[in-house]
């Protein structure tokens, strides 16, 4: 468990931290399957003062919007909604998921939530202000969404959020799913924050949309396996 007090300047710093990964790097992305089996890491909560913010202002949970849209580097879809125990199993399918069909081979990938199915999420999320839709979904790889051997990545995640949930309590759950460029298809990790109407549950999580054992182009979608011979000589040597 991780006891850093974090508020939200420091999530976005750390998020920013997190941008200067490389990827598409053979070795940046083995290191991140060391260092995360799970394929995540929990970088804290939120302090105090952050989560009177959070819960005070009803706005700061009915959110869905895109950050930095315009710029030329990274794009932010995000989504903040309550969710309630009379939500669960109530999600929907996600249908035309933009970049989908662009993707020659997709064995690697899924089609993703960003609120989860199970947790009631629907297919696309209204911006309050501009009235635009977004798609409450994106690509993820398999090693992001569940895992490659048991219930791993974002759905072991979601599935603690599941037990939680009962008729006295809801979750106040914001999820970022980060581009590295405006255009890309594929998202390089997602940022999860979950808090408990108790307070029992305070956690923010970044989850790297990598796979284990090859490189991927982001902008689109294609993948390539390691290069075994090299990988195991760079192993001997160091």
């Amino acid at each position: 468990m991780n006891e850093n007090k974090l508020n939200l300047t420091d999530i976005d710093l750390l998020i920013e931290e997190s941008k200067k990964i490389n990827f598409s790097s053979e070795s940046e992305v083995r290191n991140l399957g060391i260092k995360y089996p799970e394929n995540f890491m929990e970088v804290g909560s939120l302090n105090e003062n952050s989560l009177i913010e959070y819960f005070e202002i009803d706005e700061n949970y009915k959110q869905s919007e895109e950050i930095d849209p315009n710029t030329s580097l990274y794009k932010t879809l995000l989504i903040k909604r309550k969710i309630y125990y009379t939500d669960l199993g109530k999600g929907k399918k996600l249908k035309n998921l933009p970049g989908w069909k662009a993707i020659k081979d997709n064995n690697i990938y899924h089609k993703a939530h960003i609120i989860a199915k199970a947790l009631g999420g629907k297919n696309t999320y209204l911006d309050r202000q501009t009235l635009k839709r977004y798609h409450n979904g994106f690509i993820a790889t398999t090693c992001a969404n569940v895992g490659v051997i048991g219930p791993l990545g974002m759905y072991d995640i979601e599935l603690e959020m599941r037990k939680y949930l009962n008729k006295d309590n809801y979750l106040l759950y914001e999820c970022r799913v980060i581009y590295k460029d405006p255009k890309d298809i594929i998202p390089i990790f997602i940022v999860m924050i979950i808090v408990s109407s108790d307070y029992a549950i305070n956690k923010i999580y970044f989850v790297w949309n990598i796979q284990c054992r090859y490189t991927i182009d982001y902008k689109t979608g294609e993948y390539f396996p390691w290069n075994f011979k090299k990988s195991l000589e760079e192993l001997i040597f160091f």
